[in-house]
């Protein structure tokens, strides 16, 4: 690099790509302190305001009255016609698909309901053995 002379001092350019990415960091690490020192208020509300909310929102959790529990809600498929819940049931040999003729054994809606929380239980507890 050749030296070069401005105002009758001479200094040598520093332009590789990391002397050049290295002044932009500094130059944007200066201009932001000099911004949050001009405007302190600013700066302040900035850092506080989000904390102040926080603790509002804890606040208002903990006070505010707790609900119960919703009541259970019922498997009822009445509402619809002729309703067909096919399934599969999950063993150790693998899945087996239910038959046409077990499924029309269970198409009533009370059948269908039984059935469903059968398996449902059966898969936890197949789920359960398994972990």
């Amino acid at each position: 690099m050749l030296p070069v002379a401005v105002f009758g001092v001479s200094f040598r350019r520093n332009t590789s790509a990391g002397s050049l990415a290295l002044q932009r960091f500094y130059a944007m690490l200066v201009k932001h302190a000099v911004h949050t020192w001009r405007n302190r208020v600013v700066t302040l509300v900035q850092l506080l305001l989000p904390v102040i909310f926080a603790i509002l929102a804890c606040l208002g959790v903990l006070t505010l009255p707790s609900g119960t529990d919703a009541p259970p809600l019922t498997l009822d498929l009445s509402h619809f016609d002729k309703p067909t819940v096919p399934f599969t049931s999950a063993n150790a040999a693998g899945i087996n698909f239910c038959s046409p003729q077990k499924l029309a054994r269970y198409t009533k809606i009370n059948g269908a309901i039984q059935l469903i929380m059968r398996f449902t239980e059966a898969a936890s507890a197949i789920v359960g053995d398994s972990s």
